[in-house]
């Protein structure tokens, strides 16, 4: 496991989360003590007063409020401070960063390699899809990034 899967596997086991159907806002939220708000506007972890709250913006499909609770969450796990005063290639860094915890906390790993993945490609995105509750693209990018790494190993033997 890299540093991210690893965390995010200690992450939700500390709180029993070990099962696709578990991974939730409210789960999450609740067991981290997160105040979850909706809103007009784009979506943003802020922390004030000594919580965490997680604006997510209302109006969307539920599968992409989960996608940007997880990215949220990912700026809460890794990053502190204001954003806006950040140099532009940091912002940036923290994104990618938010981005890719979010397809690891959306679908983990551990959670990934329990799965047969069917032998089509399309098939796999719709196991994944119906799995972990998450849009095409989205499982796409994910089987892409897991697959990478299987070869990565199947490599460096």
């Amino acid at each position: 496991m890299n540093r991210t899967e690893r965390y995010i596997y200690n992450l939700l086991t500390s709180i029993s989360i070990d099962r696709p159907d578990q991974l939730t806002i409210n789960n999450i939220a609740s067991a981290f003590n997160l105040t979850i708000r909706y809103w007009k506007y784009e979506s943003e972890a802020v922390f004030c007063r000594g919580i965490y709250k997680v604006f997510i913006k209302e109006g969307q499909t539920a599968l992409k409020q989960w996608i940007d609770f997880c990215h949220e969450f990912g700026h809460i796990n890794w990053h502190v401070g204001l954003q806006e005063e950040l140099p532009t290639l940091f912002y940036q860094l923290q994104e990618d960063q938010a981005n890719y915890f979010a397809y690891h906390l959306a679908i983990p790993t551990f959670m990934l390699e329990r799965i047969r993945l069917p032998p089509t490609y399309i098939d796999a995105i719709r196991l994944i899809c119906n799995t972990f509750n998450v849009e095409p693209s989205f499982a796409a990018t994910r089987l892409e990034m897991y697959k990478n790494k299987q070869l990565q190993k199947i490599m460096n033997f």
